[in-house]
């Protein structure tokens, strides 16, 4: 295989993967945030397990059974539903986060594969590219949450409170905990303080719509292209 092919594949299949993560988060924010709290609770409950072995019961043999079996799941089911889904309930549900424009510009999903489209049917690669940074246009204007101002004030309180959980892990040797409550920390003042204000929404929204539009016009001038050179069309509504 020659190398512009080997970059051909490996171009449409980063694109395709970047598409669905795209639009998974804009359908359900749940569906990531979740997974994301499992894997915090387990190394949380690895950490907190350790270390409990090998303080209030160290000399009690290490029953790798019940670690497998109790411990791991445990932890997984009580970051996930614990973590995952406060964050993700908050930031999916009440603020809708990673908003693409799919639900609320009624928009059709075959926008954001603009660029993928423009490569499995044939179009140049120089095409695909100008089809790839119009789609980037129309994501820009929309990727950033936007959050009433309440529940930002709530995200800074809730991040004060796990900051402070981490200094009281970090001052008792806790070293599982201040990395559980120290990440929850800055992930929770990161949103609160990346966040747009709701009050903003109806002026981004004017610009989205803008950008979209920008987004076909340009998805349907590389389609004609493609189809002068023997590409194929790229399909416009």
């Amino acid at each position: 295989m020659s190398l512009p092919l080997r970059f051909h594949a490996s171009a449409r299949r980063r694109l395709y993967l970047r598409e669905r993560l795209m639009i998974v988060m804009a359908k359900s924010p749940l569906a990531v945030t979740v997974p994301l709290g499992a894997l915090l609770g387990l190394i949380a409950g690895v950490g907190l397990w350790s270390w409990w072995y090998r303080t209030a019961a160290a000399d009690a043999p290490a029953n790798i059974v019940d670690f497998l079996v109790v411990a791991v799941p445990l932890a997984c089911v009580v970051g996930g539903l614990g973590f995952g889904s406060v964050i993700g309930l908050l930031v999916g549900a009440s603020a809708k986060a990673l908003d693409t424009g799919i639900i609320d510009a009624g928009t059709q999903p075959w926008r954001l594969h603009a660029a993928r489209r423009a490569l499995e049917q044939g179009v140049p690669a120089e095409d695909a590219e100008v089809s790839r940074l119009a789609v980037s246009l129309a994501w820009a204007t929309v990727r950033r949450p936007y959050y009433p101002r309440a529940l930002r004030l709530l995200f800074l309180c809730l991040a004060l409170l796990e900051g402070s959980m981490a200094g009281l892990c970090t001052l008792n040797g806790i070293p599982a905990g201040m990395l559980f409550f120290g990440s929850a920390a800055v992930l929770l003042f990161a949103m609160a303080l990346f966040a747009v204000p709701a009050e903003t929404r109806q002026r981004r929204g004017a610009e989205r719509l803008l950008a979209l539009h920008a987004a076909d016009t340009m998805a349907a001038g590389i389609g004609s292209v493609g189809a002068a050179r023997g590409g194929g069309a790229l399909p416009v509504q």
